[in-house]
């Protein structure tokens, strides 16, 4: 019948069977295929657990603890791991929770920010109302370019201090992962 497209005919010669595998498939659609289900897709999780001390001035979140990290992210938990440094131009997404353990002043205002090359991108706050176990976390967007550095801060109110929580649920957290480009 005419207008009828031909059947796909799978050329591997190591198959006497003629069954298609992975490598009659090209490259590139497998490539898209990975990237879509998140294989290779950029994404990371980061969890401080060190009990860093909290002042009014933004401290960097030190992340010594990779829980996931693909697709070409790049972050050391030895050198500059406050510093997650992002591999595609594109829009980014994610979510940022600071744990503070112990806070020295009821009513104390607690922040924690995500930056992008230094500048703030986005931001949360809560105010204390007893001095353990506060955690304050939101949701972000970044559009950002290949080679961008992203850190997380967290500070106090003047006149008060914090640590960071240890805790596995209460660490400070940061997820992030790459949407596709922007417009």
């Amino acid at each position: 019948m005419s207008g009828l497209f031909s059947p796909i005919v799978w050329a591997d010669g190591d198959d006497p069977d003629n069954i298609p595998d992975a490598d009659d498939l090209n490259s590139e659609w497998t490539t898209s295929f990975n990237f879509l289900l998140g294989y290779t897709r950029p994404m990371a999780l980061f969890v401080n657990t060190t009990g860093t001390a909290v002042t009014s001035t933004e401290v960097n979140v030190p992340f010594n603890n990779e829980t996931l990290k693909r697709g070409g992210m790049v972050h050391s938990t030895v050198t500059n791991n406050h510093q997650l440094t992002v591999p595609l131009t594109g829009q980014y997404q994610g979510f940022m929770i600071g744990g503070f353990a112990t806070i020295s002043a009821v009513n104390t205002r607690c922040w924690v920010r995500i930056n992008k090359n230094g500048v703030n991108q986005a931001a949360a706050n809560i105010r204390a109302e007893n001095l353990a176990g506060w955690n304050v976390g939101g949701s972000f967007v970044v559009d950002a370019t290949a080679g961008d550095i992203i850190t997380m801060t967290m500070n106090v109110s003047t006149g008060s201090t914090a640590v960071m929580n240890t805790s596995l649920l209460a660490a400070p957290k940061l997820g992030i992962w790459y949407v596709g480009d922007y417009q």
